[in-house]
């Protein structure tokens, strides 16, 4: 007679038994999950089973791995076989003795790959127990710790570089606790503070000997440990035991918060400024000294002042006197010679060379005279500008009619170029007629025969510009920062030829900033130069009517 199962405890079988299945299939996963290899072994060391780690460890798939000896397959784990899981020693062999003792274990292990890489192993082997407390099973658990000790490793060396770096800073650093109790200190400090024992570490900073009788700077300390205010110090005395002299100090101290923002202490740094002390009262010494010597100095200043302002002024004196009575002899012989060139004229003759040679001369000292008065009034700042109306294109036009004579000597292309709009600013019409012909009469000058000159004048909106080009000899780069300085010649021996005072381009210089412009130059040796004048329009100077 056959007995059946009810029903209800079959379903309840089944249902347990689903139980089991995901309890087990759960308690796999989170087993495999994990990075450490974990396997389990018998007496006979065989391999019961393992997780996913371990199998990847020793690169095979679980299914082969499990009955096999552990001895037999450990060695693939990155060499660990080869030192501590011997089956030929019991003696020393660890599974043996847990299995022997019933006692967990736990220790590290180095090993090394062929390619000798290092790694750290934390390796435990916990027993498994029947209910009649016999070890039947170990479960070993390898953990591959090499990041950790790397870190380890890196946090200790860096602790020593920071120690190197405290040690050799040239301040004493001291970190205090709450109480005012020193936790921490670099050699500086201990050297600084210490007693004849030598120790400072575990000492309350605030009851030694020099704090202690400095009230403001112990009540500085105390209120930075009790309300975390910083402070500074500049002028603590203190004996140095060690040296036996009397020192200084300069202390800076402020508060150390944890990433709590609580409170824990102080950060006190000390810097032995004693040298620094004895200097400040040298130089006071020296100050008064120098104090002294600058008010007998200024003294003499005043009377020197005075007297090149005397200098300066007969100097002026001398220069208006001396155009005054260099022009009228000059303006005589001018009109002379012009009179002499006019008769020969009228009777038909040839007007001797020497003639033309005199006329070029007295021009060039007259101009001469104008520009040295120029410049003294400019020194003084007498020079003044008249503002009015002044269309650019008709500037250049009358620039090239006035030196279309000189131009034509040498067969060279004088050219003023029409803008695309009417420029007009507002400026000293005869100076910025001055300036023009300076800079083009330079450009005439230093341009071989047949060569070409060319001047515009435009407008981007915000400022006028005209410029001057040409195809000459060019100026080296050296000399270009000086061209605009007094008497500069970048060529001394063909200016003597060429004629000039080496006034022209500073006093151009000058009527340019006057108007509140410049002057830039680009110039390539060998190729020519190109001389710009920036301006800005200065309409609003002109007088009401006019503007």
């Amino acid at each position: 007679m056959s007995t059946k199962t009810p029903p209800a405890i079959s379903d309840q079988n089944q249902r347990l038994e689903e139980l089991i299945a995901r309890s087990k299939n759960h308690y796999e996963q989170v087993i495999d999950a994990m990075t450490d290899s974990i396997c389990v072994v018998d007496h006979q060391f065989l391999i019961q089973s393992a997780n996913k780690s371990f199998a990847r460890a020793i690169r095979r798939p679980i299914k082969k791995i499990k009955g096999l000896s552990f001895f037999s397959v450990i060695s693939r784990y990155a060499g660990l076989g080869r030192d501590w899981l011997c089956p030929d020693c019991p003696q020393t062999c660890v599974l043996k003795d847990v299995f022997r003792t019933g006692r967990t274990v736990f220790f590290e292990q180095t090993a090394h790959t062929p390619k000798d890489a290092k790694y750290y192993f934390q390796k435990t082997v916990f027993p498994v127990k029947n209910r009649r407390g016999e070890t039947y099973q170990l479960v070993i658990v390898i953990r591959d710790i090499t990041l950790l000790k790397e870190r380890e490793v890196e946090i200790k060396r860096l602790h020593e570089f920071n120690n190197r770096i405290l040690n050799s800073a040239p301040i004493s650093i001291v970190v205090l606790d709450k109480s005012g109790r020193i936790v921490s200190a670099n050699e500086r400090a201990s050297d600084m503070i210490a007693d004849p024992d030598g120790a400072i570490v575990g000492k309350n900073l605030l009851k030694t000997s020099e704090i202690v009788k400095n009230v403001p700077l112990r009540e500085a300390y105390a209120d930075l440990l009790k309300n975390g205010k910083s402070f500074q110090n500049n002028s603590l005395s203190y004996f140095s035991r060690r040296s036996g002299q009397r020192k200084s100090l300069n202390i800076i101290a402020v508060p150390l918060s944890g990433t709590d923002g609580r409170r824990e202490g102080a950060l006190s740094m000390a810097i032995d400024n004693t040298e620094e002390v004895a200097a400040k009262e040298a130089l006071e010494k020296l100050n008064r000294r120098l104090e002294e010597m600058v008010l007998q100095r200024t003294a003499e200043l005043d009377q020197a002042n005075r007297q090149l302002n005397q200098a300066l002024d007969l100097k002026l004196k001398f220069i208006a006197d001396a155009s005054h009575e260099l022009r009228t002899p000059l303006t005589i012989i001018k009109g002379n010679i012009d009179l002499a060139i006019q008769e020969i004229n009228n009777q038909a003759g040839a007007v001797p060379e020497i003639y033309q040679v005199i006329t070029g001369e007295i021009d060039r000292l007259g101009n001469i005279i104008t520009d040295l008065t120029m410049l003294s009034n400019m020194d003084v700042r007498n020079e003044t500008l008249h503002y009015e109306k002044i269309n650019l294109f008709h500037l250049l036009q009358r620039i090239v009619r006035s030196l279309r004579v000189l131009a034509d000597q040498k067969h060279i292309i004088l050219t003023p170029l029409r803008p695309a709009r009417q420029v007009v600013v507002a400026g000293d019409e005869a100076k910025l007629e001055k300036l023009l012909l300076n800079i083009v009469r330079n450009a005439i000058k230093y341009t071989p025969p047949r060569g070409r000159v060319r001047i515009w004048a435009e407008s981007d909106g915000a400022q006028a510009r005209l410029s001057v080009q040409d195809n000459g000899i060019g100026i080296p780069d050296k000399d270009q920062p000086y061209i605009f300085e007094r008497f500069y010649r970048v060529d001394k021996s063909r200016s003597r030829e060429e004629g000039g005072t080496g006034l022209g381009l500073s006093i151009a210089k000058w009527i340019a900033e006057a108007h509140g412009g410049q002057i830039t130059i680009q110039s390539a040796l060998g190729k020519g130069s190109k001389f710009t004048v920036h301006l800005p329009f200065n309409l609003e100077k002109l007088p009401p009517k006019e503007n």
